[in-house]
């Protein structure tokens, strides 16, 4: 009836009206008024207690109403003070509850009721009659929420120009209490913008948090955080906030409504490793304010602390696994089974994996292999010219022919994200050299260039009308100067040594085409848009499909080709 009406509301039949001066009171009154007697509704205005007009405080639904602030009905008050001894979980139920309460909520709990109960209960009552005085919301003020977790509750207020407009607070669950503290911190931030959801969204906010990781965390892209925060982390991106620390000393009612409510052999060693139990004690139970006042064997952890998580008993860096020290063996065995580089072999586990140490582990243990000394090529040959690099992949490839071990080899190589095919082929005429063509291109698609050498199996007529058919553009090197395929060349000579070093060689090339480039993407991320599952333990968040950046790809990968020239 009267939603219409500016700065009036209606609860069933309770009808407020407010105004800033007299006269906008009084006819806004009057419209009320009238409406009322459209509807044929009757009014008691003489009624007593039934209708107050032109008061500067009223009494409205539970609330005492006055022209700077809200604060609770005194009937109420009294109410709660003349409250006795609950005497069963019926009577507590009916009660809000703090944490020595609750937990005589809980199942197969005995009920009984001693000091630290009625203590309890107690506070809650002169909580409840003492509330603050909450300020009427000015949307033209600058907005400060402020959250805070505890081991047992979240908490949350609404402070715009440090006036209280709104507080909460709620008890978590007893799997939300297991989480880590800065899972909680996360949680509560959800829980203060649902909350007060009608006055922060779609405006600029600046949050308050006592928990100084946060910090940092807002400010990274999604992939980057801990993978337990994702879920918390998305249902926050409706919302435009910026989080910042303040020590919980300084927070407005800081602390107070939040305390008053092989994977199995991996989750194995990890509880085994006392170093690693150390380091989950410190995640669950939050970082200290200082560096210094951590334990000596944890400081290396602290520049990075923010992105250490606790999943289901394993430990994480980002999404990266971090491996106890009992498997740092074995997982330097997987890490080099390929026989990659020193380079290569530390790119492919920083991917996925992280202990303290690790690249030097790496490197001691490339050193020490026997057969990556032997296979070792002194290659001082011409340089290579470095092609242009195109928009997309699968669109230019480069192809070359090889022998190793009386085997002949097909090769081809994509130029935008360096992944290889490589192909064995019973012999080198141009119609094998053709099928396996069309088998890629049936897979992948079809291509707009192909660069090769003159030999025979391109230059010949049959591949000359394949070329046309499948319209792609063939480019050849000059005979002489086979350093103008370059990307070809380069390929070879690595693909070379995988086959001579590795037991699988199809394993070496996955392995190959996993590890991340220069520009810390693998030819699998920059052809697939995904890694690639490997014999290396690997969280489910990194291997998901990936949205890439094309734009940034270029201008990374035209930045390495220059550090090569």
């Amino acid at each position: 009836m009267v939603s219409d009406i500016e700065e009036t509301e209606a609860i069933i039949d309770d009808i407020l009206i407010w105004e800033s001066d007299q006269k906008e009171h009084d006819m806004r009154l009057k419209q009320v008024l009238d409406r009322a007697r459209e509807y044929n509704l009757k009014l008691r205005m003489l009624s007593a207690g039934k209708c107050e007009i032109s008061k500067p405080e009223v009494t409205y639904v539970g609330h005492r109403l006055t022209s700077e602030s809200v604060k609770p009905d005194p009937e109420k008050i009294r109410a709660v003070n003349k409250m006795s001894k609950l005497e069963c979980v019926k009577d507590l139920q009916t009660f809000m509850v703090s944490a020595p309460l609750r937990t005589l909520l809980e199942k197969n709990t005995v009920w009984h009721w001693d000091e630290i109960q009625e203590t309890s209960f107690q506070k809650l009552k002169e909580m409840a009659t003492n509330a603050p005085l909450l300020q009427y919301y000015d949307p033209n003020k600058p907005l400060t929420p402020s959250v805070d977790a505890s081991s047992k509750g979240l908490r949350a207020v609404l402070i715009p120009n440090q006036k209280l407009v709104a507080y909460a607070s709620r008890a978590l669950t007893q799997s939300q209490q297991r989480y880590p503290q800065i899972e909680k911190e996360t949680l509560a931030i959800v829980y203060g913008y649902n909350k007060f959801h009608e006055y922060v969204y779609g405006r600029r906010v600046q949050i308050e948090t006592d928990h100084k990781p946060l910090q940092s965390i807002f400010l990274k892209p999604l992939h980057q955080t801990p993978p337990r925060l994702h879920r918390l982390l998305i249902a926050l991106e409706k919302y435009d906030l910026k989080v910042d620390y303040k020590p919980g000393k300084e927070m407005y009612l800081a602390d107070h409504l939040s305390r008053s409510f092989l994977k199995e052999t991996k989750e194995k060693e990890t509880a085994n490793d006392e170093h690693l139990q150390e380091l989950q004690d410190v995640i669950f139970d939050g970082w200290p304010n200082e560096k210094s006042e951590l334990l000596h064997s944890l400081r290396p952890y602290w520049t990075f602390r923010d992105e250490l998580s606790v999943i289901n008993g394993l430990l994480y860096k980002s999404n990266k696994a971090i491996v106890p020290k009992a498997l740092q063996n074995e997982m330097l065995d997987k890490i080099h089974e390929s026989h990659l580089g020193i380079v290569k072999c530390k790119s492919r586990a920083r991917d996925v994996l992280f202990w303290i140490g690790m690249g030097q582990d790496i490197e001691d243990k490339v050193k020490s292999c026997g057969l990556c000394a032997q296979h070792q090529f002194l290659n001082a040959k011409e340089p290579m010219l470095m092609p242009e690099i195109p928009e997309r992949p699968w669109s230019k490839l480069a192809a070359d022919l090889f022998e190793y071990q009386k085997q002949h080899y097909l090769l081809i190589v994509d130029y935008y994200s360096k992944w290889p095919e490589v192909m064995k082929l019973d012999n080198e005429t141009s119609r094998n050299t053709i099928d396996y063509l069309k088998g890629l291109m049936s897979r992948f698609g079809y291509i707009d260039e192909l660069v090769s050498d003159n030999g025979p199996q391109f230059s010949s007529l049959e591949f000359k009308r394949f070329a046309t058919e499948y319209g792609f553009k063939h480019t050849t090197s000059s005979p002489h100067f086979a350093q103008s395929n370059g990307q070809a060349e380069r390929s070879v000579q690595t693909i070379k040594k995988l086959i001579m070093k590795s037991k699988d060689p199809h394993r070496a090339l996955l392995d190959y085409r996993n590890t991340p480039l220069d520009i810390d993407l693998s030819p699998a991320q920059l052809f697939l848009n995904r890694r690639l599952k490997t014999s290396l333990p690997t969280s489910l968040p990194l291997l998901m499909p990936q949205n890439v950046n094309n734009r940034e790809i270029l201008k990374n990968l035209e930045s390495a080709k220059g550090k090569i020239k």
